[in-house]
């Protein structure tokens, strides 16, 4: 019987809305060192990630910002773009970009320890986004 209660009591306090709030913060990408390149190989540099408790987020890199809507599935986290804009607002204004929605298909990183996690493949190579913990 105390092994019930016991069991029953751990179940409740591991809810879904607390890992949830667990991924509600701020990630960064690694810093460029000799040691993160042998730790993660090949990585982008210079993103930063906002998830934010109302189901929104601001992805910015060294050339863009994309805000959209985020969910979590499992041990993913989903980014579904609403709105990318080049950080160079010159830019955002040229014909090429101006006559359509910018936005890829939804991003899907993998919660890890360290923070999040996504390899995606760039023409014939694997590049690594990594995103840590702030």
């Amino acid at each position: 019987m105390k092994f019930i209660i016991l069991l029953f009591t751990i179940l409740s306090c591991t809810s879904p809305s607390k890992f949830k709030q667990l991924v509600v913060r701020e990630y960064a990408s690694p810093k460029n060192s000799y040691f993160n390149k042998v730790r993660y190989g090949s990585f982008v540099l210079d993103l930063n990630l906002e998830l934010k408790q109302d189901g929104t987020y601001i992805l910015t890199s060294c050339a863009q910002i994309t805000t959209g809507k985020w969910r979590q599935e499992g041990n993913f986290i989903l980014l579904e773009c609403l709105d990318r804009k080049f950080i160079i607002d010159s830019v955002n204004h040229s014909e090429a970009y101006a006559k359509g929605k910018i936005c890829n298909d939804i991003e899907k990183y993998e919660i890890k320890d360290f923070g999040l996690y996504k390899e995606e493949l760039v023409g014939n190579r694997l590049v690594k986004f990594v995103l840590l913990k702030k």
